[in-house]
């Protein structure tokens, strides 16, 4: 409004050329004085402290988006697990069984005469009531053995 206004002030005395010229000359003036003061004011301490914090809040971010790009992969992975376990059981019900609850199962059993072999009070590692040598190796289920496929008919 400035400008308009001393436009309008130097119209009549100067003429619309030379009152526009002015004005923008004044205005170019007042920006040379504008920038030659701001190259001259250095940045407070708090500044330099918001760029800091700044800073911080970036990585801060990036790590939680890292985290979260993690979690997400996982869950990614879980999902395709999830899809090749039903995929193989579709295939193969009766061998995905045998994997998935059989030989827990057979472990689970195994664990349970371990404990109680445990608690037993044989002193020697024999097995008072059928007069052997309890074996450990023997006792544990082979993964390979678990694994071998079945012959089928």
């Amino acid at each position: 409004m400035t400008n308009v206004a001393g436009f309008y002030a130097l119209l009549d005395w100067q003429g619309p050329v030379w009152a526009a010229a002015i004005v923008a000359m004044a205005d170019f003036v007042l920006a040379a004085i504008v920038i030659m003061t701001s190259t001259s004011v250095k940045p407070e301490p708090e500044i330099e402290r918001t760029f800091d914090a700044r800073k911080i809040a970036i990585k801060s971010i990036r790590s939680d988006v890292g985290d979260l790009k993690a979690a997400v992969d996982a869950f990614i992975q879980d999902i395709r697990d999830a899809k090749d376990s039903i995929i193989e059981f579709a295939h193969d019900p009766l061998d995905s069984a045998v994997q998935k609850l059989l030989i827990p199962a057979a472990t689970s059993i195994i664990s349970g005469l371990r404990a109680k072999k445990d608690q037993a009070p044989a002193s020697d590692g024999t097995d008072t009531s059928a007069g052997q040598t309890f074996d450990d190796s023997s006792a544990t289920l082979g993964k390979h053995q678990a694994q071998q496929p079945e012959a089928r008919c």
